[in-house]
């Protein structure tokens, strides 16, 4: 009772008698009190340097991650609504600590946050507030799907992501194998990846002090044996916005497409081994991580339908993007146009997998856009092969949108390819019902 605003200052004893307590289950009442009320001091802590000492004392607490599944709600409290932004990243590691259903929410949001352009106009906050997040992506679960994720954020546009990404892929051996690749510069001069790092000049890249170890210690490991480090101020962290600011930014600048053609390169190296290999090094990646890879690679799916094997494309992991890429490798070795009749004829032969009707209608939506779309009989079965639910318009929105490019292209041949299918009533399912509506949308 009666602890004030200035209790912060006597944290490490506090924690000393806590520890000599006998009796656990007061000793658990108490902690928790103490963790609560950590909590609220560290949300309340205005993002100023004079500040920063608080922190430093208060975010090493141990009980703050040992109690961490009785402090969700405080966890997602200092995430969202922390005003230090280096709090929000211990709200984080609170969050991390609390079970599987919270961590994969947090990693959810956290991808989502590195995701968002920003207009960096403060780049002590940005650092503080997501050079924790790349930390736990990279290291702590050893997936596949974040590994990836991490390479394509290489390619983004957001310059302190890009440095705090490379920041953490200084020791890359432990992770795969990829970082020899050879990648070129505009001058033609032989430059390897790690030799960008060399180009930052500064040792605390592999050594980033108490603050680095702190937070490996508490997010990468379980409390153990009461071994506690400390962190006197966050001055790395402001010095490495300083350095961004003065020198990091414009090397950054000048060696982007040396970073974007090395990510690309990693990404065709990773995609040639097999699953054994990439297990081993992700030993924590799910089927649906593997799947999901191995679906964001247009060359292989490329390959897959030269061999014949279109069922490839009935894929509702593939993404757009991919499926535009694998169109210009396909297109590119065939006559135009041949990927789109393989792509329709594909879906349309697998029209009533419920798993593919979402999938499906992003092909539409994409083909339509694209103005891909062919005007034959396998396009048209492709386009009519859904429950359409002639009795609501607005759920054909798509589909509408896509019949419509047609009727422009050449309406008397897409009356005469649509008419057959208003007659397939022997067939047993809704082709003809969607048919006669669409044919009584346009006749």
């Amino acid at each position: 009772k009666g602890l004030d605003e200035n209790y912060w200052q006597k944290i490490r004893l506090w924690a000393v008698c806590l520890d000599e307590l006998i009796d656990d289950q007061v000793k658990a009442t108490i902690e928790l009190r103490f963790t609560e009320k950590v909590c609220e001091m560290l949300q309340n802590i205005p993002f100023k340097e004079s500040e920063e000492h608080k922190i430093a004392e208060l975010h090493y607490f141990n009980p703050l991650y040992k109690k961490s599944k009785e402090l969700v709600n405080q966890g997602w409290n200092l995430f969202f609504y922390a005003k230090h932004p280096y709090v929000k990243t211990i709200g984080a590691s609170i969050l991390n600590s609390c079970g599987d259903e919270t961590q994969t929410l947090l990693f959810t949001k956290l991808k989502s946050k590195l995701k968002e352009p920003t207009n960096i106009s403060d780049p002590l906050k940005q650092i503080m507030e997501n050079d924790n997040s790349i930390l736990l992506i990279l290291l702590q679960r050893k997936r596949l799907s974040d590994y990836v994720f991490l390479i394509e954020l290489l390619k983004s546009n957001n310059q302190i992501i890009k440095l705090l990404t490379i920041r953490y892929f200084v020791e890359p051996s432990s992770f795969i194998k990829i970082w020899d690749l050879k990648i070129y510069h505009e001058s033609s001069k032989e430059l390897k990846f790690s030799q960008i790092l060399h180009l930052f000049e500064m040792p605390d890249f592999r050594d980033w002090g108490n603050d680095y170890l702190i937070r490996f210690f508490r997010d990468l490991h379980p409390f153990i044996g009461g071994i506690i480090i400390l962190t006197e101020d966050l001055q790395d962290l402001r010095n490495l916005a300083k350095r961004f600011e003065s020198e990091y930014k414009y090397i950054l600048e000048y060696h982007n497409l040396d970073i974007e053609n090395w990510a690309d390169k990693a990404m065709e190296k990773l995609h040639s081994m097999g699953d054994k290999k990439i297990l081993k090094y992700f030993p924590n990646s799910t089927d649906e991580d593997m799947r999901e890879f191995r679906a964001t690679h247009a060359h292989t799916i490329k390959n897959q339908i030269a061999k014949g094997q279109h069922k490839v494309l009935a894929n509702p992991l593939l993404s757009t993007d991919t499926i535009h890429a694998t169109l210009k490798l396909v297109d590119a070795e065939n006559a135009p146009g041949s990927f789109c009749n393989i792509l329709a004829e594909t879906l349309a032969e697998n029209y009533d997998d419920p798993k593919l009707k979402e999938y499906k209608k992003r092909v539409i939506l994409w083909m339509t856009k694209n103005q891909l779309l062919q005007l034959n009989a396998v396009t048209f079965r492709f386009l009519l092969g859904f429950d359409l639910d002639a009795s609501n318009p607005n759920h054909q929105k798509e589909e509408m949108e896509a019949m419509k490019l047609l009727s422009k292209t050449d309406y008397a041949r897409w009356r005469e390819l649509i008419l057959p299918f208003t007659q397939m009533r022997d067939e047993g399912n809704d082709i003809w019902v969607n048919a006669l509506y669409m044919f009584k949308c346009f006749n």
